[in-house]
Order: C-alpha cells, then sequence, then structure tokens
C-alpha cells in the first residue's frame, strides 16, 4: 500500500483485511472476549487510524469493559468485599466518566452495601446495649441511638427495625413498673419513647390503657397528635416509596433505552458492513470490467496486427503475382520483336531472291538473242563460284516458311554474293555462265536427280526449323490467361489438413499456390510462389488444393484453360 496508494487493488484488498480485523473484534466482543477484542482493535488501529468504524467499536468495547467491571463490582459488593468494589468502580469511573449512569448505580449500590455493613456495626452496638440496660441514655451511646443509626443508614434493615421495636417493648415494661409504683410522669416518657419506636405495640396500648384512666384527656390528645404523626409518617412513607417506584420506572426505562440505542447501534453496524460489501464488490466489478476491457483492446490490437500482416502479406503476393505477370509481358514481347525480325528477314530474303531470278532471266534472255549464240560460236565458259546451296536455301525459306506470329529474336546471315569476273560485261557473263551451267545440267540429265534431290532435302531442312520457330511461337501464344480466383466457380472443396508437427508446436503460415485450371475443371501445373514460415505448410496445401475441382471457363463456345493464385492461410481457433 505504501508502493502504491493509489492502487485500486491494493486498497480494496487492504480495506478487505481490515473488515476482517473488525470482524474478529466485533466476534469478540459478542463472546464477552475483551482481550481479543482490544488486540484485534489495536492492530487495526495501528494499519488505519483514519477507520470510520473504529470510534464506534471502539465505544462498543468501553461498554463492553465498562458491564465487565460493574460485573465484577457486583460480585465482589455481594462476597461483601467493598474496597475491592470500590476499586473496580474506580476503574470504570476511569472509562465512562463520573456522567455515567452505569457509574451512578454502581455507587448507589456500593453505597447501599456500605450501608448495610455500617447498619450491622450499629446494630451490633445497639444489641450490646441493650443487655447492658442503656435504653435510652447516655446520649448517643444507648440501643436506641444505635439501632436508630442503623435504620437511617439503612431504612430497609429488619434487624434495626425489630431492634427498635424490642427497645420499644423493654420500655413499656419499664413503664408498666413505674405506673405500678406510681411514677405517672416517669411511666409517661417510657411510654412517649416506647411509642415512637413502635407505636403499634399491644404491649404499648395496653400500659397506655392502663395510664389513661388519670390522664384521659391528655392522653386522647396524646393519641390524637399521635395519629396524626403516624398518618405523616405514613404519609412519608408512602411518597418515599412512591419515589423509589419512580426511580425504578427510571432505571428500567433507562435500561430499555441503553438496549434500543445498542439495537439502533447493532443496525447500523449491519447497514455498515453490507454498505462496505457493496463497495467492495462494486470495487471488484469495476476491477472486473477494466480487467475485461484490457484483455479486449489487447485482443483488438492482436487482430489488427494479424490484419496488417495479412494485408502485408497478400500485397506482397500480388506484386510477386504482378512482378510475374510483367516477366511474362517482357517475354511475350520480346519474342514477339524476335518474330517480327524474322518476317522482315524472310521478307528481305524474298525481295533478293526475286530479284536475282529475274536478273537470271534477263540475263538468259540476253544469251539467246546473241549473234555469238546463233553462229554456234563457242562462248568462256567459266563458271562462276557460286554458293548455290545458298540460293536454294534463300528460295525455299521464302517460298516455304510461314509468317510466324511470335519468336525469339534471330538475326540471319546475308547470303554470299556471287564472284565477279574481269571485263565490262561480267554481270551478263556470269548470268550467262549459270544459266549454260544449268541448260547443260539439264540436257545431260546427270545431275538433274542430284539437283530435284537437293532441293528437296533443303526444304525439309528449313522447314524443320521453321516449325520450330512457329512451334515456340504457339506455345508462348497457348499460356492460359491469369485471372482473378473469384472468377472462377469452385465445385469441389478440400480444406487442407493442419499438419501435426505445426500443431504441436502452435506454428501458424500461409502458402501462395498458382495453378492452371484445364478445359474439364481439374488442377494442373500447380506451383508454390511464396511460403511462410519455410515449407512447412507446402505439401498440405498442394494435396488439398490438387483435389478442387472447378466450373471449365467457356469463351466464345469454347471451354479455355485459365491460370490463377490463391492463399492458404493456416492458423489456431
Amino acid at each position: 500500500l505504501a508502493a502504491a496508494p493509489d492502487d485500486v487493488i491494493v486498497n480494496a484488498e487492504f480495506s478487505q483485511v481490515i473488515n476482517r480485523v473488525l470482524g474478529l473484534a466485533e466476534s469478540a466482543m459478542l463472546t464477552r472476549n475483551v482481550d481479543e477484542a482490544t488486540a484485534a482493535l489495536d492492530m487495526a488501529r495501528r494499519a488505519d487510524p483514519d477507520n470510520p468504524r473504529l470510534d464506534f467499536l471502539g465505544s462498543q468495547l468501553t461498554q463492553l469493559q465498562l458491564r465487565e467491571i460493574t460485573d465484577e463490582a457486583r460480585v465482589a459488593i455481594r462476597e461483601g468485599r467493598l474496597a475491592d468494589a470500590d476499586s473496580l468502580r474506580a476503574q470504570a469511573r476511569s472509562l465512562a466518566g463520573t456522567n455515567s449512569t452505569e457509574i451512578t448505580l454502581l455507587t448507589e449500590e456500593l453505597a447501599t452495601a456500605r450501608n448495610h455493613k455500617l447498619a450491622g456495626e450499629q446494630i451490633a452496638l445497639a444489641n450490646a446495649r441493650l443487655e447492658a440496660g442503656d435504653l435510652m441514655s447516655p446520649s448517643n451511646n444507648n440501643a436506641r441511638y444505635y439501632f436508630a443509626m442503623a435504620l437511617d443508614t439503612d431504612p430497609q434493615n429488619q434487624a434495626a427495625q425489630q431492634g427498635l421495636i424490642t427497645v420499644a417493648s423493654t420500655l413499656v415494661l419499664n413503664a408498666r413498673t413505674a405506673i405500678d409504683n406510681g411514677l405517672l410522669d416517669e411511666a409517661d416518657d417510657l411510654l412517649r419513647d416506647a411509642r415512637v419506636l413502635d407505636p403499634t405495640s399491644k404491649e404499648l396500648t395496653a400500659a397506655n390503657k392502663a395510664l389513661g384512666d388519670s390522664r384521659t384527656a391528655i392522653a386522647a390528645a396524646e393519641r390524637k397528635a399521635e395519629a396524626e404523626r403516624q398518618a405523616e409518617l405514613k404519609r412519608e412513607a408512602d411518597r418515599q416509596a412512591e419515589l423509589v417506584r419512580q426511580a425504578e420506572v427510571a432505571r428500567l426505562a433507562e435500561i430499555e433505552r441503553q438496549a434500543e440505542l445498542a439495537r439502533q447501534a447493532e443496525i447500523a453496524r449491519v447497514a455498515e458492513l453490507e454498505r462496505q460489501a457493496e463497495l467492495a464488490r462494486q470495487a471488484e466489478a469495476a476491477r472486473i470490467a477494466d480487467a475485461r476491457k484490457q484483455a479486449e483492446q489487447t485482443r483488438q490490437a492482436e487482430v489488427a496486427r494479424l490484419a496488417e500482416i495479412e494485408r502485408q502479406a497478400e500485397l506482397k503476393r500480388q506484386a510477386e503475382i504482378t512482378r510475374q505477370a510483367e516477366v511474362k509481358r517482357q517475354a511475350e514481347a520480346a519474342k514477339q520483336a524476335e518474330a517480327d525480325k524474322i518476317l522482315a528477314a524472310r521478307r528481305q530474303v524474298e525481295a533478293d531472291e526475286a530479284a536475282r531470278i529475274a536478273a537470271e532471266k534477263d540475263a538468259a534472255k540476253a544469251v539467246t538473242a546473241s549473234p555469238l549464240g546463233v553462229a554456234g560460236s563457242t562462248v568462256s565458259q567459266t563458271p562462276v563460284s557460286k554458293p548455290a546451296s545458298s540460293t536454294t536455301s534463300r528460295q525455299v525459306a521464302a517460298t516455304s516458311t510461314p509468317p510466324p506470329t511470335r519468336s525469339t529474336t534471330v538475326t540471319p546471315a546475308p547470303a554470299p554474293a556471287p564472284a565477279r569476273t574481269s571485263g565490262s560485261n561480267s554481270g551478263v557473263t556470269a548470268s550467262l555462265a549459270a544459266a549454260t551451267t544449268v541448260a547443260s545440267n539439264v540436257v545431260q540429265g546427270g545431275s538433274v536427280a542430284g539437283a530435284t534431290q537437293s532441293i528437296p532435302q533443303t526444304i525439309t531442312t528449313t522447314s524443320s526449323q521453321a516449325n520450330r520457330v512457329t512451334g515456340n511461337s504457339a506455345f508462348a501464344s497457348s499460356e492460359p490467361e491469369m485471372v482473378a480466383v473469384s472468377r472462377l466457380t469452385r465445385t469441389n472443396y478440400v480444406a487442407p489438413k493442419y499438419p501435426r508437427a505445426a500443431h504441436r508446436r502452435n506454428v501458424t503460415g500461409s502458402v501462395d499456390i498458382t495453378f492452371t485450371v484445364t478445359t474439364d475443371g481439374r488442377i494442373r501445373d500447380m506451383s508454390v510462389l511464396n511460403s511462410e514460415p519455410g515449407v512447412t505448410f507446402d505439401q498440405a496445401a498442394m494435396d488439398a488444393v490438387e483435389k478442387w475441382r472447378f466450373e471449365p471457363v467457356i469463351e466464345n463456345g469454347v471451354a479455355v484453360e485459365k491460370r490463377t493464385a490463391v492463399r492458404l492461410a493456416f492458423t489456431l481457433q
């Protein structure tokens, strides 16, 4: 608590500990165990001196201690240990103060006990004076004096009352003796004293009757006065009795008031306990709500983090797909450029060959029209060195190779030019010699077959090369179009199985797979573009995707293949 005074949880737990200690104090007070209650309150006061319940419980403990002390004092009074009772009364006064009703009652009880004890001592002295015959004298040291003092000390003391009756009886007896002896005044004095002590004594009545014969008028007046006095005494006694009754009623009312106060205090204590419990419950509910809020914020942050990772991975995958598409487009562009170059070269070869054939035809026409040819004169037929095979190859390429659509760039080598002869008519001569040679070969027939055989052979070779070029272009152009998987309709889905090793290690990841959907909806040419972590989930992903089926894609009434890519995420729920 000293390290974190504002921590709600620590304060709540500290309050619970204090409440438990105070509860122990209350339980100890209920069992009247003053020592345990005092120890518990001292502990709580040291830990939390500002606790609002300490004053109330301290007051309750003081009341309990006060009751314990007063009970012990009353026991001491009953056992006659008045000194111990007085000491306990002093302790109680130090706890409750001088205005406590309980202390007042205890003081009265102690005074009564002291009066009882003092009355007993006075009665003992009175009995001694009675035995000595000192009924009314000497003054302040006779039986009547001590009995009256004991009765004043303890008005309800029966022994003192009986002692006075005994003194009165003795006085009446002495008055009888005085009457018998004619001592009327003395008898009158004795009877008067006896009447004061025991006015209802039958012996006194008889003595008075005996004395009344001589003092009728005086006796009547004295009896009347005595009756009035007795009535006054009775009224006084009734008044004293009423005062005693009222005091008892007041005492009972005070006891009832104290009980009501205790009941109200108990109700307030229970209400305070319930309030403290409700506050503790609300604090606990607030703590749980805050913990749930923190957990929800953590979960949302984790979800956002995973979403960001997924988004980054998706961006990476899309970038990879875009890069591959760009590479493929560049390859297609390169193939198209190569095909365009081949087509341009072929057209150039065709143009050169057409020019050469035209030149040869012109040369042949010139030879046929020459006078030398008609007269049969011999013309030098020195053969011109010429790579016939190259010419034939160019001719075949010009006639048999179809125009390619897409191909790799190939730069054809230029055909070698025919050798020149000296003289101003060298071009014509060369053409003529060539024509003569071709004609000679045709007439002789010896090499015609060879010529005719060489031409198809060259055609075959050149056609194979052309087919290879056009075949590559056709293969490049037959690559399936890349489409989003959302454009395809999947008819059979098989979920990937989570690898056991990854599941045991709580490993998560993803696999990016590209594949081709065939014209019958099956999967082929499947490959992994990217996978994380490593190849952990590659096989599981490929096993699942291999079993997928799609509806064939129809374009212009024909089923076509399409290529697509998909990401399979492996997460633990």
